[in-house]
């Protein structure tokens, strides 16, 4: 968003959560369609390389960062670039196809929908000049089939976008 900001876009981000942070925003509950990380994660890049060119990470974050202080960088992020004017939070986008006049306009039409119950189900369709998907690739987690592996195996089988906490693992 602020890229393209920068280059005098004009902007709307739909973000279907409440808050920014995607995978990094920490949660006991596991989400069906939401990227997740456990308790104890923490980033495996440094916060020199894993921070943006404009807005380096607080010089007091450790080298490598818990996810809750990656998750406090976006939000500052966010607030230091007054990008959070440009988001509509709890708003899904259900569909985008190539407007009827596409060829000439080269336009899209998206449709959204309100995620949050107070706010009605109604979808809203509404025409951009472009569109940027940006969801993210842990939002669903890739459980390969193992032949055997249901049957056979006598042990817990789960898949990282579970996994909390390490009780019960030890």
């Amino acid at each position: 968003m602020k890229c393209c900001l920068d280059e005098g876009l004009d902007v709307v981000c739909f973000e279907r959560e409440d808050d920014v942070g995607g995978l990094w925003n920490y949660s006991e509950d596991v989400k069906p369609g939401k990227g997740s990380v456990y308790k104890s994660c923490v980033i495996n890049t440094s916060k020199e390389m894993s921070s943006f060119s404009d807005f380096p990470m607080p010089k007091h974050y450790p080298p490598f960062v818990p996810h809750h202080q990656m998750l406090e960088y976006f939000k500052q992020y966010m607030v230091n670039f007054k990008l959070e004017e440009y988001i509509k939070f709890g708003t899904s986008v259900e569909n985008v196809t190539p407007a009827d006049d596409y060829v000439t306009s080269g336009c899209y039409d998206v449709t959204t929908r309100r995620t949050e119950e107070s706010q009605g189900s109604d979808t809203v369709t509404q025409r951009f000049d472009g569109v940027m998907v940006c969801s993210g690739h842990h939002c669903f987690p890739h459980v390969p089939s193992l032949p055997g592996l249901r049957q056979e195996f006598q042990g817990s089988v789960i898949h990282s976008h579970e996994y909390r906490r390490p009780e019960g693992y030890r």
